[in-house]
């Protein structure tokens, strides 16, 4: 069947917890099954190229875009394989961790927190300037915090829209709490670390994305702009035998195409 990324989404399962839980599923907002099926298989041709170095055979490397959609479901098929409840949709939020959403903050500003452990969570309610939270008999353990996650963000929620999400980012991360401002792209692009990183190159003709993968000893060959079509011909004869009067006269008669 044609393969496209949409529509594997939401055969493979990852449209429907994708959304928030009152809404449509949603696709993800990048060509994902695309892009880890093409990791995979990259993956796969190196597995490949290394049991040949011991077998000295070569071998089919068979991926698709539904096995690749599966794999990513992990945690939730493996959630539903050990309890037989299906998943549902839960937004931004882990459906297992409070709190690990996104929160509302002062202006426009979203902030993402992952308060993973308890001790996380009373870091987090001591920055917010409520510490007695993490003491609280419903929010104590992570176990009580879901399953009293309605009070927890109405305490919560008044707390973030009171502060700054860069600065509160900062405080956040200060005290070993994950959480980072919900960036657009141009504003994750303008990150540092994309300058460090050299995640953003251009050589004049061409500025788009780096190479992600950085090799200790082998330089990455940077991406460039495309060249025009017939560009290579006449080198690419010249390096097959064909002189220059030779291709003067493949252009002339209309061989090669329009230049």
């Amino acid at each position: 069947m044609p393969g496209y990324d949409a529509v594997l989404q939401a055969y493979g399962g990852l449209m429907s917890v994708n959304g928030e839980r009152d809404g449509d599923p949603l696709r993800v907002g990048v060509p994902i099954v695309d892009i880890t099926a093409a990791h995979q298989a990259f993956a796969g041709i190196l597995l490949a190229l290394l049991e040949r170095s011991v077998s000295g055979r070569g071998q089919l490397v068979d991926v698709t875009l539904f096995d690749a959609v599966v794999s990513l479901m992990h945690p939730h098929t493996a959630a539903y394989l050990q309890s037989g409840v299906v998943p549902e949709r839960t937004g931004a939020a882990h459906p297992t961790v409070a709190p690990y959403q996104v929160f509302r903050t002062a202006g426009e500003g979203r902030l993402f927190v992952a308060a993973a452990s308890d001790a996380q969570f009373a870091a987090l309610a001591d920055t917010l300037g409520r510490p007695s939270l993490a003491e609280d008999p419903r929010f104590r353990f992570n176990r009580d915090r879901i399953g009293n996650l309605g009070q927890l963000l109405a305490e919560l929620q008044p707390l973030f829209l009171a502060r700054n999400a860069d600065e509160l980012a900062a405080k956040l991360a200060a005290r070993g709490v994950p959480a980072s401002p919900v960036n657009d792209v141009a504003q994750a692009l303008s990150a540092p670390q994309v300058r460090h990183r050299r995640m953003v190159v251009s050589d004049g003709a061409y500025r788009g994305i780096g190479v992600p993968i950085k090799l200790s000893r082998s330089a990455s060959v940077p991406p460039r702009a495309p060249t025009r079509s017939g560009a290579d011909t006449s080198r690419v004869l010249a390096e097959c035998g064909y002189s220059v009067d030779d291709i003067d006269e493949l252009r002339r008669t209309g061989v090669l195409g329009p230049d």
